[in-house]
């Protein structure tokens, strides 16, 4: 009987039923940005990403780099620090970031890079987003935000 569960229960996860994503959430580009990588980090504004998000990934176009915390800003003052060790060759992407049910509106991110990187890199930021998320409209915002620093 246990094994049965068992099995019962990977199945649920292999299938998605059990993770934060369904059939109909589809990965969009939120934005792209340039970084020198000697700078230490690279701030980006996601302000203008339409709708409200589930999950993040970052994707390396264009160069390489070694990241150390991804910090992922929302509109109602949380902040997610997704502090690891990712290595990303040119067109590799990060797994998913701070992933939810819930969909949340995204103000920004900073993207920290490994200490003694040099060169250039071209990154963009997906979001996880279902189809209510797409089209869900950015509630205005009335009091200046302060989040942590990230790097």
């Amino acid at each position: 009987m246990f094994g049965r569960v068992v099995v019962a229960g990977l199945a649920l996860v292999a299938t998605g039923v059990l993770s934060g994503a369904s059939a109909q959430d589809q990965w969009t580009k939120m934005g792209s940005f340039d970084a020198d990588l000697s700078r230490g980090s690279a701030v980006v504004d996601l302000e203008r990403a339409k709708g409200s998000f589930k999950a993040f990934r970052v994707n390396v176009v264009e160069g390489e780099a070694k990241l150390i915390n991804i910090q992922v800003r929302y509109l109602n003052g949380q902040a997610h620090n997704e502090r690891r060790a990712i290595n990303l060759l040119r067109n590799e992407r990060s797994r998913a970031i701070d992933q939810r049910a819930a969909e949340r509106f995204v103000d920004g991110a900073t993207v920290c890079f490994e200490t003694g990187q040099k060169g250039q890199a071209k990154f963009e930021i997906f979001g996880l987003q279902s189809r209510k998320g797409a089209s869900a409209a950015r509630p205005a915002v009335k009091t200046a935000l302060t989040w942590p620093a990230a790097c």
